[in-house]
């Protein structure tokens, strides 16, 4: 299945009227389908050529990484004893394959590739400058799911500087390309309990079986040993972080609790602040976390305060349903479990709801009627208490040109949404210090019943019922 990405084809696309070659870096999350973008941009090609590195294991080498490619091109070259000992032999020639014509070249997981090897980059390198870019028709394109390992190596590298043409960061899909997965009839109810779960990862999407309940689905995939979610967090961080996977998870695990200061993890974690903050941003790279300024309302410029978040919805779960009930899973003792009975179950579909909100928060500003251009800032928001000010916190914040400011709850309920958000509103419109002649609104945005004494309250100028956009 192929849904959505009309944005990066177009930009992909665009590279085909280019008067000389381009050289294209895709990062992104594990299973977040960059493979899949560039196969699906590579039908447009009349010349297509994959390499891929082998994933990273006991006893694989970097003569091993060679051999594969190697393999590969003699197929494609239809030859047979290609030597494998050098990646400029190798290099050499997969520029004969894309010499002439239009032609897309994919390297594959590179940082896999490059791994143990510290030739391998100069030599690409070299091999660009030297060979592929001769041919103006020619599209090269890199990825890779570590990627502080092409910021490190290869963004940040003075050999490559000048020779990306794009680079891009794939990310979860939106909201409506994720609803492209069920057919029609399915309750939005049992959309956002799978998507609280998964996120917009399409590998994930593409497991869902429609003639299964949201539920049922979640068990096959989480709650049974041989379901694909089961095992899919411990191997993503081996593969990601090797050895140090236990660290990253330590950091994921306090995240979970609720949004944290660098400093505060350094105190929890009892370790140096160079070291949590190396941890925090891998972990953002690695499109697990993500970090949130707030800002100066007014005031033009990024306020230097910043906090975390998990903001990957499959992460989240796997941690707090998942990871502490393995050996009862792999005894079969789970494969039956009522989810809506778990606890921290509907505490869990509102972080998820919440992720799912902010991770389509365009929807919100179009429902509201706010254009992009007229955007100052917008995303999670805090305060901190002061001798002039109280601490308070917003899920999600806009702050408009017009000096419109709108404080945006955002609240799940699989009932009747809580009468309190009222005085919540009402607190944080008298807790947040704003500027003078600054217009303040606040916005609900909601999944589940809402009573008629928040409608009738007069404290919310939006009501937003996000079910709408799950149909």
């Amino acid at each position: 299945m192929f849904f959505g990405r009309a944005q990066e084809l177009q930009d992909l696309q665009e590279l085909k009227s280019s008067r000389v070659a381009s050289f294209v870096v895709l990062k992104g999350r594990r299973r977040v389908g960059k493979s899949t973008l560039v196969f699906e941009y590579g039908k447009t090609f009349e010349n297509f050529y994959h390499f891929s590195g082998l994933p990273p294991g006991e006893g694989i080498s970097q003569q091993d990484q060679k051999k594969e490619v190697a393999l590969k091109l003699e197929k494609h070259l239809n030859v047979s004893g290609l030597q494998s000992s050098d990646w400029s032999l190798l290099f050499d020639n997969m520029g004969h394959l894309v010499s002439q014509g239009e032609a897309l070249l994919f390297l594959d997981e590179i940082s896999w590739m490059a791994k143990g090897d510290a030739t391998f980059l100069p030599k690409l390198k070299t091999a660009w400058d030297v060979i592929f870019k001769r041919n103006p028709k020619l599209v090269l394109i890199v990825c890779s799911s570590i990627s502080s390992w092409v910021d490190t190596n290869l963004l940040s590298n003075t050999g490559f500087v000048g020779r990306v043409t794009l680079e891009k960061q794939i990310a979860p899909l939106p909201l409506a390309d994720c609803l492209k997965f069920w057919p029609k009839g399915v309750s939005e109810t049992e959309k956002l309990e799978f998507l609280s779960a998964v996120g917009g990862i399409p590998r994930y999407l593409e497991e869902i079986q429609p003639h299964l309940t949201a539920e049922a689905n979640l068990r096959r995939l989480f709650f049974r040993a041989d379901g694909l979610l089961f095992n899919e967090f411990e191997r993503i961080f081996s593969d990601l972080f090797s050895e140090r996977a236990v660290r990253y998870r330590q950091v994921v695990n306090l995240l979970r609790l609720g949004r944290r200061t660098q400093s505060q993890l350094v105190q929890e974690l009892e370790l140096s602040a160079a070291e949590v903050g190396k941890l925090l941003k891998e972990l953002v790279l690695a499109g697990f976390v993500k970090r949130d300024f707030t800002w100066n309302i007014g005031k033009s410029g990024t306020s230097r305060l910043s906090n975390y978040r998990v903001s990957d919805n499959y992460v989240r779960f796997y941690l707090r349903h998942v990871h502490k009930r393995r050996k009862q899973i792999v005894r079969g003792l789970q494969r039956d479990v009522q989810l809506h009975q778990l606890p921290g179950w509907h505490s869990s579909l509102g972080h998820g709801f919440e992720n799912l909100v902010l991770e389509n928060a365009h929807l919100v500003r179009e429902a509201l009627g706010i254009l992009p251009q007229h955007v100052v800032d917008d995303g999670p928001y805090f305060q901190l208490r002061n001798k002039r000010q109280a601490s308070c916190q917003i899920d999600y914040l806009i702050e408009t040109e017009a000096s419109n400011v709108y404080l945006c709850e955002i609240k799940y309920s699989s009932n009747r949404i809580s009468e309190g958000v009222i005085e919540q509103a009402r607190d944080q419109q008298e807790k947040i210090t704003l500027p003078k002649r600054t217009s303040v609104r606040s916005v609900l945005i909601y999944f589940g019943e809402l009573p008629d004494a928040v409608q009738d309250s007069g404290v919310f100028s939006s009501l937003i019922n996000f079910e709408k956009f799950l149909r």
